[in-house]
Protein backbone atom coordinates (compact mmCIF):
# COMPACT_ATOMS: atom_id res chain seq x y z
CA UNK A 1 0.00 0.00 0.00
CA UNK A 2 2.93 2.42 0.43
CA UNK A 3 2.60 3.29 -3.55
CA UNK A 4 -1.40 3.15 -3.48
CA UNK A 5 -1.30 7.19 -3.58
CA UNK A 6 0.83 6.96 -6.68
CA UNK A 7 -2.33 5.40 -8.99
CA UNK A 8 -4.63 8.27 -7.21
CA UNK A 9 -2.06 10.81 -7.87
CA UNK A 10 -1.95 9.98 -11.70
CA UNK A 11 -5.75 9.53 -11.98
CA UNK A 12 -6.59 12.18 -10.98
CA UNK A 13 -3.97 15.12 -11.98
CA UNK A 14 -1.81 13.12 -14.74
CA UNK A 15 -1.75 16.53 -17.30
CA UNK A 16 -2.92 13.99 -20.28
CA UNK A 17 -6.22 13.05 -18.31
CA UNK A 18 -6.94 16.76 -17.20
CA UNK A 19 -6.65 20.49 -18.73
CA UNK A 20 -5.49 22.56 -15.96
CA UNK A 21 -5.82 26.46 -16.51
CA UNK A 22 -2.85 27.94 -17.66
CA UNK A 23 -1.10 24.80 -19.55
CA UNK A 24 -0.53 24.71 -23.08
CA UNK A 25 -2.52 21.86 -24.82
CA UNK A 26 -1.44 21.41 -28.21
CA UNK A 27 -2.21 17.48 -27.93
CA UNK A 28 -5.71 16.61 -27.38
CA UNK A 29 -6.94 16.14 -23.91
CA UNK A 30 -7.80 12.64 -23.09
CA UNK A 31 -10.25 12.39 -20.08
CA UNK A 32 -11.17 8.52 -19.86
CA UNK A 33 -9.17 6.04 -17.89
CA UNK A 34 -8.91 3.38 -20.74
CA UNK A 35 -6.66 6.11 -22.98
CA UNK A 36 -4.26 6.45 -20.06
CA UNK A 37 -2.42 2.80 -18.83
CA UNK A 38 -1.50 3.36 -15.18
CA UNK A 39 0.48 0.21 -15.51
CA UNK A 40 4.17 1.68 -17.17
CA UNK A 41 5.26 0.38 -20.66
CA UNK A 42 8.42 -1.83 -20.56
CA UNK A 43 11.49 -1.95 -23.06
CA UNK A 44 13.01 -5.31 -23.64
CA UNK A 45 15.70 -5.80 -26.10
CA UNK A 46 15.37 -8.87 -28.98
CA UNK A 47 16.99 -12.31 -27.91
CA UNK A 48 15.82 -15.78 -29.32
CA UNK A 49 14.11 -16.58 -26.47
CA UNK A 50 12.65 -13.10 -25.12
CA UNK A 51 9.28 -13.55 -26.74
CA UNK A 52 8.58 -16.62 -25.62
CA UNK A 53 9.31 -15.78 -22.07
CA UNK A 54 7.25 -12.71 -22.13
CA UNK A 55 4.37 -14.43 -23.21
CA UNK A 56 4.78 -17.10 -20.25
CA UNK A 57 4.58 -13.65 -18.06
CA UNK A 58 1.67 -11.53 -19.59
CA UNK A 59 -1.43 -11.41 -21.07
CA UNK A 60 -1.61 -9.03 -24.55
CA UNK A 61 -4.26 -6.51 -22.50
CA UNK A 62 -0.95 -6.42 -19.92
CA UNK A 63 1.33 -4.43 -20.80
CA UNK A 64 2.46 -2.36 -23.57
CA UNK A 65 6.38 -3.38 -24.81
CA UNK A 66 9.14 -0.89 -26.71
CA UNK A 67 11.39 -3.24 -28.63
CA UNK A 68 14.74 -1.61 -29.17
CA UNK A 69 16.90 -1.58 -32.08
CA UNK A 70 20.72 -1.57 -32.07
CA UNK A 71 23.44 -2.37 -33.85
CA UNK A 72 24.02 -5.35 -32.70
CA UNK A 73 20.87 -6.47 -33.98
CA UNK A 74 19.38 -6.59 -37.59
CA UNK A 75 16.14 -4.31 -38.31
CA UNK A 76 14.20 -7.48 -38.74
CA UNK A 77 14.70 -8.72 -35.09
CA UNK A 78 13.11 -6.28 -33.99
CA UNK A 79 9.62 -6.40 -36.64
CA UNK A 80 9.87 -10.38 -36.06
CA UNK A 81 9.32 -9.61 -32.01
CA UNK A 82 6.74 -7.21 -33.14
CA UNK A 83 5.13 -9.57 -35.38
CA UNK A 84 5.05 -12.72 -32.81
CA UNK A 85 3.82 -9.82 -29.58
CA UNK A 86 1.26 -7.92 -32.02
CA UNK A 87 -0.44 -11.35 -33.31
CA UNK A 88 -0.61 -12.09 -29.04
CA UNK A 89 -2.43 -9.05 -28.82
CA UNK A 90 -0.21 -6.94 -27.35
CA UNK A 91 0.21 -3.18 -27.79
CA UNK A 92 3.54 -3.19 -29.53
CA UNK A 93 6.10 0.11 -30.10
CA UNK A 94 8.75 -0.86 -32.28
CA UNK A 95 11.76 1.53 -31.98
CA UNK A 96 13.39 1.74 -35.90
CA UNK A 97 16.72 3.51 -36.68
CA UNK A 98 16.71 5.98 -39.12
CA UNK A 99 20.49 4.95 -40.49
CA UNK A 100 19.28 1.01 -41.11
CA UNK A 101 16.35 2.42 -43.74
CA UNK A 102 17.90 2.17 -47.00
CA UNK A 103 15.24 4.59 -48.86
CA UNK A 104 11.57 5.00 -49.30
CA UNK A 105 10.47 1.95 -50.25
CA UNK A 106 12.34 0.12 -47.40
CA UNK A 107 10.38 2.53 -44.91
CA UNK A 108 7.23 1.95 -46.72
CA UNK A 109 7.40 -1.90 -46.57
CA UNK A 110 8.31 -1.58 -42.65
CA UNK A 111 5.56 0.51 -42.66
CA UNK A 112 3.53 -1.25 -44.06
CA UNK A 113 3.85 -4.69 -41.86
CA UNK A 114 3.41 -2.97 -38.73
CA UNK A 115 0.08 -0.98 -39.88
CA UNK A 116 -1.43 -4.13 -41.21
CA UNK A 117 -0.64 -5.62 -37.61
CA UNK A 118 -2.45 -2.82 -35.56
CA UNK A 119 0.60 -1.28 -34.66
CA UNK A 120 0.02 2.16 -34.60
CA UNK A 121 2.90 3.61 -32.51
CA UNK A 122 7.10 4.13 -33.34
CA UNK A 123 9.59 5.18 -31.76
CA UNK A 124 12.53 6.11 -33.55
CA UNK A 125 16.13 6.74 -33.24
CA UNK A 126 19.18 8.02 -35.14
CA UNK A 127 21.03 4.95 -35.14
CA UNK A 128 24.85 3.89 -34.30
CA UNK A 129 27.60 3.70 -37.13
CA UNK A 130 27.24 5.16 -41.14
CA UNK A 131 23.67 5.10 -42.77
CA UNK A 132 22.81 1.92 -44.95
CA UNK A 133 21.08 4.43 -47.01
CA UNK A 134 19.53 7.87 -46.98
CA UNK A 135 18.53 8.44 -43.96
CA UNK A 136 20.99 9.97 -41.14
CA UNK A 137 18.33 11.17 -38.46
CA UNK A 138 15.08 10.44 -37.16
CA UNK A 139 13.46 13.79 -38.61
CA UNK A 140 14.43 12.65 -41.70
CA UNK A 141 11.96 9.57 -41.39
CA UNK A 142 9.23 11.52 -40.17
CA UNK A 143 9.64 14.10 -43.29
CA UNK A 144 9.26 10.80 -45.58
CA UNK A 145 6.51 9.10 -43.56
CA UNK A 146 4.64 12.59 -44.60
CA UNK A 147 5.31 12.73 -47.99
CA UNK A 148 4.25 9.05 -48.05
CA UNK A 149 0.73 9.65 -46.53
CA UNK A 150 2.08 7.02 -43.87
CA UNK A 151 0.25 8.05 -40.79
CA UNK A 152 0.88 6.59 -37.44
CA UNK A 153 -0.82 7.74 -34.14
CA UNK A 154 1.76 8.51 -32.47
CA UNK A 155 5.60 8.79 -32.45
CA UNK A 156 8.45 8.48 -30.01
CA UNK A 157 11.62 10.45 -29.51
CA UNK A 158 14.46 10.12 -26.62
CA UNK A 159 14.81 13.20 -24.09
CA UNK A 160 17.91 13.99 -22.29
CA UNK A 161 16.80 15.50 -18.61
CA UNK A 162 20.83 16.20 -18.53
CA UNK A 163 21.43 17.10 -22.42
CA UNK A 164 23.01 15.16 -24.60
CA UNK A 165 26.85 15.18 -25.47
CA UNK A 166 27.79 17.03 -28.43
CA UNK A 167 24.93 19.08 -28.32
CA UNK A 168 23.54 22.38 -26.84
CA UNK A 169 20.32 23.03 -25.42
CA UNK A 170 19.25 24.88 -28.21
CA UNK A 171 20.58 22.22 -30.59
CA UNK A 172 18.05 19.43 -28.70
CA UNK A 173 15.35 22.35 -28.53
CA UNK A 174 15.75 22.74 -32.37
CA UNK A 175 15.79 19.10 -32.75
CA UNK A 176 12.42 18.71 -30.65
CA UNK A 177 10.74 21.40 -32.02
CA UNK A 178 11.56 19.97 -35.77
CA UNK A 179 10.24 16.52 -35.15
CA UNK A 180 7.02 17.94 -33.55
CA UNK A 181 6.12 19.93 -36.95
CA UNK A 182 6.86 16.90 -39.15
CA UNK A 183 5.24 14.68 -36.91
CA UNK A 184 2.16 16.88 -37.41
CA UNK A 185 2.32 17.66 -40.96
CA UNK A 186 2.05 13.20 -41.07
CA UNK A 187 -0.63 13.14 -38.98
CA UNK A 188 0.82 11.94 -36.00
CA UNK A 189 1.46 13.17 -32.47
CA UNK A 190 4.69 12.92 -30.88
CA UNK A 191 6.09 11.77 -27.55
CA UNK A 192 9.57 12.07 -25.70
CA UNK A 193 10.82 9.09 -23.54
CA UNK A 194 13.11 10.43 -21.32
CA UNK A 195 16.49 8.22 -21.01
CA UNK A 196 17.55 7.07 -17.61
CA UNK A 197 18.59 9.91 -15.49
CA UNK A 198 18.88 9.71 -11.15
CA UNK A 199 17.74 13.18 -10.39
CA UNK A 200 14.04 13.90 -9.73
CA UNK A 201 14.85 17.32 -9.94
CA UNK A 202 16.21 17.47 -13.13
CA UNK A 203 13.51 15.10 -14.81
CA UNK A 204 11.08 17.48 -13.08
CA UNK A 205 12.40 20.77 -14.71
CA UNK A 206 12.47 18.86 -18.42
CA UNK A 207 9.13 18.47 -18.55
CA UNK A 208 8.28 21.54 -17.66
CA UNK A 209 10.45 23.20 -20.07
CA UNK A 210 9.28 20.36 -22.87
CA UNK A 211 5.73 21.45 -21.61
CA UNK A 212 6.08 24.90 -22.04
CA UNK A 213 7.46 25.46 -24.91
CA UNK A 214 6.35 22.59 -26.87
CA UNK A 215 3.36 21.03 -25.09
CA UNK A 216 4.22 17.48 -25.64
CA UNK A 217 4.28 15.11 -23.17
CA UNK A 218 6.66 13.70 -21.39
CA UNK A 219 7.30 9.97 -20.10
CA UNK A 220 9.97 9.15 -17.60
CA UNK A 221 12.14 6.42 -18.51
CA UNK A 222 13.05 4.17 -15.10
CA UNK A 223 15.72 1.19 -14.53
CA UNK A 224 14.48 -1.78 -12.98
CA UNK A 225 15.76 -2.43 -9.63
CA UNK A 226 19.29 -3.62 -9.47
CA UNK A 227 22.72 -3.47 -7.85
CA UNK A 228 24.02 0.00 -7.27
CA UNK A 229 27.44 -0.62 -8.79
CA UNK A 230 25.89 -2.90 -11.38
CA UNK A 231 23.20 0.12 -12.52
CA UNK A 232 26.10 2.34 -12.60
CA UNK A 233 27.83 0.68 -14.86
CA UNK A 234 24.93 0.18 -17.56
CA UNK A 235 24.19 3.75 -16.82
CA UNK A 236 27.84 5.06 -17.85
CA UNK A 237 27.36 2.76 -21.20
CA UNK A 238 24.21 4.51 -22.01
CA UNK A 239 26.00 7.97 -21.74
CA UNK A 240 23.59 9.32 -18.74
CA UNK A 241 25.07 12.34 -17.23
CA UNK A 242 26.41 13.07 -13.66
CA UNK A 243 23.24 12.14 -11.62
CA UNK A 244 24.09 8.85 -12.05
CA UNK A 245 26.98 9.14 -9.57
CA UNK A 246 24.64 9.04 -6.74
CA UNK A 247 24.56 5.22 -7.12
CA UNK A 248 28.16 5.45 -5.72
CA UNK A 249 27.89 8.02 -3.44
CA UNK A 250 25.01 6.29 -1.43
CA UNK A 251 26.59 2.41 -1.68
CA UNK A 252 24.10 1.78 0.70
CA UNK A 253 21.10 2.93 -0.17
CA UNK A 254 19.74 0.54 -3.06
CA UNK A 255 18.34 1.92 -5.61
CA UNK A 256 14.55 2.04 -5.78
CA UNK A 257 12.08 2.88 -8.87
CA UNK A 258 9.36 2.84 -7.20
CA UNK A 259 10.41 5.27 -4.31
CA UNK A 260 12.25 7.28 -7.40
CA UNK A 261 8.93 7.72 -9.65
CA UNK A 262 7.48 8.66 -5.77
CA UNK A 263 9.56 11.56 -5.70
CA UNK A 264 9.73 12.27 -9.55
CA UNK A 265 6.23 12.66 -8.84
CA UNK A 266 6.42 15.19 -5.47
CA UNK A 267 9.13 17.17 -7.70
CA UNK A 268 6.62 17.54 -10.96
CA UNK A 269 4.05 17.84 -9.07
CA UNK A 270 2.63 20.92 -11.11
CA UNK A 271 3.50 19.46 -14.40
CA UNK A 272 3.43 15.91 -14.06
CA UNK A 273 4.90 13.21 -16.56
CA UNK A 274 2.60 11.08 -19.24
CA UNK A 275 3.73 7.94 -17.66
CA UNK A 276 6.87 5.40 -16.59
CA UNK A 277 8.99 3.71 -18.85
CA UNK A 278 10.66 0.48 -17.63
CA UNK A 279 13.69 -0.43 -18.78
CA UNK A 280 14.09 -4.01 -18.25
CA UNK A 281 17.51 -4.90 -19.60
CA UNK A 282 15.59 -7.90 -20.11
CA UNK A 283 14.97 -8.63 -16.51
CA UNK A 284 10.91 -9.86 -17.15
CA UNK A 285 10.40 -10.57 -13.56
CA UNK A 286 11.69 -8.11 -11.72
CA UNK A 287 9.88 -5.60 -14.53
CA UNK A 288 6.47 -7.58 -13.88
CA UNK A 289 7.16 -6.91 -10.58
CA UNK A 290 7.13 -3.43 -11.02
CA UNK A 291 4.43 -3.16 -13.08
CA UNK A 292 1.94 -4.45 -10.42
CA UNK A 293 3.38 -2.35 -7.93
CA UNK A 294 2.86 1.27 -9.92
Amino acid sequence: MQFAFLRFFLICYNPIMTERPGRRNDYPVRHELDDFSLSPSIEIFPTPTIGERLLKLYSGRDVKVSITSSAEQEIEDTLNLARLLASNGFKVVPHIAAREITDENHLNEISSQLLDLNIDELFLIRGEGEPIGRYRTSAQIINSLGNLGIRFNSIGIGGYPEGLEGMTDQGLNKAIATRKELAQRAGSRLHIVTQMCFDEEKIAHYIANIDETFGVPVTVGLPVTEQNSKLHEIATRCGVGDSKDVLLDRPDEEYSPLKFANKVLVASSERLPAGFHIYTFNRLIKARQLVTQI
